[in-house]
């Protein structure tokens, strides 16, 4: 019988289960052993929960090494298409990235935290980000550009449910200071980090809405200290968001 915890509901199998994806992720491929110890648990018990996925088609083996299948790449496909306007959206970051010449993300906030939809990586002198990657909302340029647009209440919902963690001495850890750089961000209109996730980092992000001004997600440009001077922060960057943002929400408007 499955063994379901009183207090939260959850399904322990199913959870064992999805721990086991997300080691297989981390290490790329494994073998039983690899898992087990990974986890703490039985080779039992991590060769029944492998052999269970192998078997729906979310786990390959080659040789005693076992890894995700394509199934996952699929089941992300079907998921970022469901984000409004993604196809338009990705046309447009493409577009910054060759007039900027830096990277660009577009980032979607999800229970509380961003999700990255879209990255154009060209610019190799930074850690390449993923699709799929969860980050925490208090430290990015569009973490921030996304909270502007949420009113003061599920902002407090957030942050309640969110650890202010410091990842550089330019991280904002103080609620009222991150609400005062949120109204900073309402005024002009964009967002920036300077430093506050990768110290050597640095980034511009808008909000994109659509025509009815329903909340998408956000367009960052991100590109290293040394090349993103304050004189592109705040205003060449933005300025190309901005045209962007605004494109985008026309496209959404004209079908």
């Amino acid at each position: 019988m499955v063994s379901i915890s009183d207090d939260t509901k959850t399904i322990r199998a199913v959870e064992r289960s999805l721990a086991i994806v997300e080691t297989l992720r981390e290490l790329e491929a494994a073998t039983v052993g690899e898992v087990a110890a990974e986890l703490g648990i039985s080779k039992s018990s991590a060769h029944s929960h492998l052999a269970t996925l192998q078997r729906e088609g979310y786990v390959v083996r080659r040789g005693d090494r076992h890894e995700l299948s394509l199934t996952f790449l699929s089941h992300g496909e079907f998921v970022r298409g469901q984000v409004p306007l993604f196809d338009v959206i990705k046309r447009y970051a493409r577009m910054l990235a060759d007039e900027t010449g830096e990277n660009v993300s577009f980032i979607v906030e999800e229970q509380g935290e961003c999700v990255f939809v879209y990255c154009d990586n060209r610019n190799h002198e930074l850690p390449d980000a993923r699709a799929g990657t969860r980050v925490p909302i208090h430290c990015m340029s569009a973490g921030k550009a996304i909270l502007a647009e949420l009113p003061d209440e599920r902002i407090q919902q957030i942050l309640r449910a969110t650890s202010l963690d410091e990842f550089t001495d330019n991280t904002i850890v103080d609620e009222a200071e991150l609400f005062d750089e949120i109204n900073e961000i309402r005024e002009r209109g964009f967002a920036i980090n300077r430093g506050e996730r990768i110290e050597r980092q640095q980034s511009v992000a808008v909000a994109v809405t659509d025509g009815d001004s329903r909340l998408i997600g956000a367009l960052a440009v991100v590109g290293p200290k040394h090349r993103l001077k304050e004189d592109r922060l705040s205003s060449e960057i933005p300025d190309a968001l901005l045209v962007a943002a605004e494109k985008i929400e026309l496209k959404s408007l004209s079908g």
